[in-house]
């Protein structure tokens, strides 16, 4: 959690609440000084109910709590902290390997993937900005990260099976960490394979590399145990689910196992609800309004409990 101030030259005028402080004091000696020219202190409280001055100093916090709040209000102040939010940036990384044409998903398990990221998109934010890449034996960027998600989305149905053999999930992890990193929001990357990583660059350094970013990675695990006909052949997908639950646990995601169409909606459901990230949130309001309370307060005391004699 932190504090954020736009605009830090409004806060010098704090150091005039010393001055206040000063001023009010001396404007008290003042008036009890004219005070002790009257002879009859009880004769006075008798009659009026009043006091001749006031000692308490409960008027004076209040104002300046009051001028306080009006200072940070004034300075843009805003609270960030780390919550649940979907005010993410996101790359989508679809593995396009051969097996990703298994009939077991309707029509096919890219064709269920392409689907609900489709869905996915339409859940966002306007101004999130989303990424696509594909992958098998290497990884071809689709989209670099854009806030137009119409485009984002006309571009996931370009992901399509591709003839490079093999399943390099660590460069998949590299690659898009590299494209979510110019980010200024929380950084996120699904990554959706129904194999494991055979090739290429190792998944614990691809994994601490988006760790040391700050990079949050979700995992989900397409496929089911029974597999999918695909080339006249019966395939049956190895899911290295071990390496996508370490993936996921180290970079503070999760892993989604998603062996049906309503599994695989449901994973990209719950990422798009619960994602973490810096939420920002503008006091300004909320330190105006506390400020004009409090003057409210003061006004009601000074008219009423601490009413003083001209």
């Amino acid at each position: 959690m932190a504090i954020i101030v736009e605009d830090p030259y409004f806060l010098w005028f704090l150091l005039t609440l010393p001055i206040l402080f000063i001023v009010h004091i001396a404007t008290v000696k003042t008036n009890r000084a004219k005070a002790l020219k009257f002879a009859n202190f009880d004769a006075i409280a008798r009659v009026t109910g009043k006091q001749v001055f006031s000692r308490n100093f409960t008027l004076l916090f209040f104002r300046l709590l009051a001028i306080t709040f009006i200072i940070f209000a004034l300075s843009g102040t805003k609270l960030s902290y780390v919550g649940q939010s979907n005010e993410s940036d996101f790359v989508i990384a679809i593995d396009a390997s051969a097996s990703m044409a298994a009939k077991d998903f309707t029509p096919s398990r890219l064709a269920a993937a392409r689907a609900q990221a489709l869905n996915f998109v339409d859940r966002l934010q306007p101004g999130t900005q989303v990424g696509i890449i594909s992958f098998s034996g290497t990884s071809e960027v689709i989209i670099q990260p854009t806030d137009d998600l119409g485009r984002a989305k006309r571009k996931i149905e370009d992901v399509v099976i591709r003839e490079i053999g093999g399943t390099d999930l660590g460069e998949a992890i590299t690659t898009a960490t590299s494209m979510i990193l110019p980010s200024k929001k929380a950084k996120t990357i699904i990554l959706l394979t129904d194999g494991q990583g055979n090739v290429g660059i190792p998944l614990k350094e691809a994994t601490q590399y988006a760790t040391n970013e700050g990079v949050t990675i979700h995992t989900i695990g397409i496929g089911t145990t029974e597999g999918g006909a695909f080339a006249g052949l019966d395939i049956v997908s190895t899911i290295d689910e071990d390496s996508l639950k370490e993936i996921a646990q180290a970079s503070g995601g999760k892993y989604f196992p998603a062996q049906t169409e309503r599994e695989l909606a449901e994973a990209y459901q719950e990422i798009a609800a619960t994602t973490k990230g810096n939420i920002t949130k503008d006091l300004t309001v909320s330190l105006i309004g506390l400020a004009l309370a409090i003057l409210i307060v003061e006004w009601l005391l000074a008219n009423t409990r601490f009413r003083t004699l001209p």
